[in-house]
């Protein structure tokens, strides 16, 4: 049904509840009965000042009309969007999820729930209620783990809180067919990748190094078609946190240096800032599973902005862990 369809129907339906006639409210309302007409018949859009003109003469609020139209669906793209836009603003993920409550409201589909969910994981995350955060994505993903079939969102949204997942979970939802099938799926490869880091993360946590071996194996075996440099990267670091699990002797903070120094030109500022803080976090909980030594600290490489991409590239590559 068209808006002014709506709206007009809505109208007439005021002015019959006020024993009103057509002639009567026209004149209160300044306008021609034939204009009115029109309206309550919805044959045209009522003009912004001829709705104020009706709110005002019958004290009602504009909520009660928006109430009544369509909401607009936005498409899971666009929530995508949305939520990568606001990930790291309290504010904006505060209006993120009282849009997506409204929308839950009124459309009770299950990728809508989980978006919300999702927002309020990341704002619990910006506010370091770590404990709500991990239990609220634990739910999200035994939600999940219940359905037959995980969209290509839901495990875009996975992907985005796995990090506060606990492993047991994780584990389980690699071991079923509906997150396998994504894992394997050339146009997820990308999500793939931060979904396997996401669960060697969890592994570390929990301080499970059988767990933290066996992912990192994951990660070697994943093939060359995931984007380039992140793929390497998280390769050859998933030998570094294997090596430091298995107490092999090594220079861990020449290695681990040449490999963010490597990132820092192929990548976008913040994401090698990013990946540089996943990598000292999760050495350093492979080092407290084995026990303590010194943190790690970057050593000085030189490093040039100009090299060229291809070298760089051939560097990643060549950082290999003996």
């Amino acid at each position: 049904m068209e808006n002014s369809t709506i709206i007009g129907e809505y109208f007439k339906t005021l002015r019959l509840m006020h024993g009103l006639s057509r002639a009567e409210l026209a004149s209160a309302l300044a306008m021609s009965e034939k204009t009115l007409q029109r309206i309550e018949l919805g044959q045209v859009d009522a003009k912004a000042s001829q709705c104020l003109a009706f709110l005002e003469y019958f004290g009602v609020s504009l909520a009660e009309i928006t109430e009544r139209l369509p909401t607009v669906m936005p498409s899971p793209e666009q929530i995508e969007q949305q939520i990568c836009k606001a990930a790291g603003s309290g504010d904006q993920l505060a209006r993120l999820q009282e849009q997506l409550t409204q929308l839950a409201r009124k459309n009770r589909r299950e990728w809508l729930k989980n978006s919300l969910v999702v927002c309020q994981v990341l704002a619990l995350k910006l506010a370091r209620k770590n404990t709500e955060a991990r239990e609220l994505s634990d739910r999200l993903a035994a939600c999940l783990l219940k359905g037959d079939f995980m969209t290509n969102f839901d495990f875009w949204l996975l992907s985005q809180v796995a990090d506060q997942v606990s492993y047991a979970k994780l584990n389980a939802l690699l071991a079923s067919g509906q997150v396998k099938q994504h894992l394997i799926n050339p146009g997820e490869r990308s999500v793939a990748v931060d979904f396997y880091c996401q669960t060697l993360d969890s592994a570390l946590t929990a301080g499970d190094a059988a767990a933290a071996l066996t992912v990192c194996e994951m990660i070697d075996r994943q093939g060359g078609t995931l984007e380039t440099y992140r793929l390497g990267a998280y390769q050859q670091f998933s030998k570094l946190v294997e090596a430091v699990l298995r107490n092999q002797e090594f220079n861990v903070d020449e290695k681990l240096t040449t490999l963010t120094a490597a990132l820092s030109v192929i990548c976008p500022t913040d994401d090698a800032a990013r990946m540089t803080a996943r990598f000292e976090r999760d050495l350093s909980l492979a080092d407290h599973i084995v026990g303590a030594r010194p943190a790690y600290q970057l050593v000085s490489l030189p490093v040039h902005r100009e090299t060229d991409i291809a070298v760089t590239l051939n560097r990643l590559r060549d950082v290999q862990i003996n």
